[in-house]
C-alpha cells in the first residue's frame, strides 16, 4: 500500500465515512467487492484443489493397498457424519 499517494484501504474509507456520518465513498464500495470476489474465488480455488488432491490420494491408496483404504474412509467417514451442517447451505459464507 503506497501512503505517500494518499492510497487508502478500502476497509479504513469505508470505516471513516460511516464514523463521521458520511457515506461510503463508492470507489471503497467498488475496491472491497472486488477484493471479496477475489478471495473467494481464491478460496473457491483452493477447496477444488484440496478436493482433487484427496480423490488422487484415495485412489491410489485403493490402487495400491485397497484393505489399506477403508481405514481412512471409516475414520474421515465418522468425522464428516459429526461435523456435516444440518442444512446443505448452513456453514457456507453468504
Amino acid at each position: 500500500m503506497d501512503r505517500r499517494a494518499g492510497f487508502r484501504c478500502p476497509i479504513t474509507a469505508l470505516v471513516l465515512a460511516l464514523a463521521g456520518g458520511a457515506s461510503p465513498p463508492p470507489e471503497a464500495l467498488t475496491k472491497l467487492r472486488e477484493i471479496s470476489r477475489e478471495i473467494q474465488a481464491k478460496k473457491d480455488d483452493y477447496r477444488r484443489g484440496a478436493l482433487d488432491r484427496t480423490r488422487a490420494a484415495l485412489t491410489e491408496l485403493g490402487e495400491n493397498d485397497a484393505a489399506g483404504l477403508a481405514g481412512p474412509l471409516a475414520e474421515f467417514g465418522r468425522k464428516g457424519r459429526e461435523t456435516a451442517p444440518a442444512t446443505p447451505d448452513e456453514g457456507r459464507p453468504g
